[in-house]
């Protein structure tokens, strides 16, 4: 005779019994487990893991998982993390990369644009990352130099507004699509003669030409003091006068021993030949931080600038 097990007491009773007969607690009938029918002829299946008996259809019934939310926003997350990640060292990798910073340098000294010309010359911008690297690759400083040179179609300008900088101002200066031909006011200097100060009288515009052939560059003074002028006249070659870039954004003029055997310079109503101009005569953004010396040459003795 078949027998259950009371739910409640756990005393030993007849299948059909529907009280318990030591607890007198009613029992509870198990409920019948739900027909399985085929999905494709909708007979009862006996096993769901079998073929339908009648027509063969079969359907994997394997658990499928379930999908867990917190794996989820975890793997989202490391996943955005992965690429803001490698967006951001794409980014600082490009920015401050060689190519960068030649493609940074060459649209600044091709553009007229004053207050990205400013910035840079002012400190605004952060070029330190730039020049750390300039500073530690010679080889890479060089072939910025060749780069640039041959990228800009011969065609670098820089234009400022006349600016305060240090204890002088700075006028704007092109170089020439010829690269022949340097133009800008004169930088503001103090000349040394025997034991008096005469301060140079800026021009509205001089030319300093790379090109052979005749030149005149003009001089002047703001003293009342003094009469001094001097027209210089000079007949010179390719081999005097020359340019080159020394450092980001700032180019050097130099003039070695140039003769001008046609000037005359007037001081305190004395009249002298000047023999010749030397020194060295930095422009640009940066001139602020380089001492100006020039010497000129003359039949009554040297006349020397004084730093500034």
């Amino acid at each position: 005779m078949a027998t259950k097990i009371c739910s409640h007491c756990g005393a030993s009773l007849e299948e059909e019994s529907v009280f318990c007969t030591a607890c007198g607690q009613k029992q509870e009938e198990a409920s019948a487990a739900p027909t399985l029918l085929c999905k494709s002829c909708s007979s009862p299946l006996d096993d769901p893991a079998a073929p339908c008996p009648d027509c063969g259809f079969y359907e994997s019934t394997a658990a499928k998982p379930k999908v867990n939310k917190k794996v989820l926003l975890i793997g989202a997350l490391t996943v955005v993390l992965i690429i803001a990640s490698l967006a951001s060292y794409s980014f600082f990798s490009q920015k401050y990369s060689k190519e960068a910073f030649i493609e940074t340098l060459e649209t600044s000294l091709r553009s007229l644009d004053e207050k990205s010309i400013e910035a840079l010359a002012s400190g605004e911008q952060d070029l330190s990352p730039w020049l750390q690297l300039l500073q530690s690759d010679q080889h890479f400083l060089e072939t910025t130099i060749e780069q640039l040179d041959s990228d800009t179609d011969g065609f670098i300008e820089i234009f400022s507004k006349q600016k305060k900088w240090g204890l002088f101002d700075v006028y704007a200066f092109r170089v020439q699509e010829d690269k022949t031909t340097i133009w800008g006011d004169l930088i503001p200097l103090t000349l040394q003669i025997s034991d008096k100060t005469i301060h140079l009288k800026p021009q509205e515009e001089n030319v300093f030409s790379l090109l052979p052939g005749i030149h005149e560059y003009t001089l002047s003074t703001e003293d009342d003091d003094f009469s001094t002028s001097a027209s210089l006249t000079k007949d010179y070659g390719q081999e005097d006068l020359s340019y080159s870039i020394t450092e980001p954004l700032m180019w050097l003029v130099y003039y070695e021993q140039t003769e001008f055997p046609n000037a005359t310079l007037i001081v305190d109503g004395k009249e002298a030949n000047v023999r010749s101009i030397e020194g060295v005569n930095y422009l640009g953004p940066f001139a602020h931080d380089v001492p100006i010396h020039l010497t000129l040459s003359t039949t009554f003795g040297d006349i020397k600038t004084k730093d500034i």
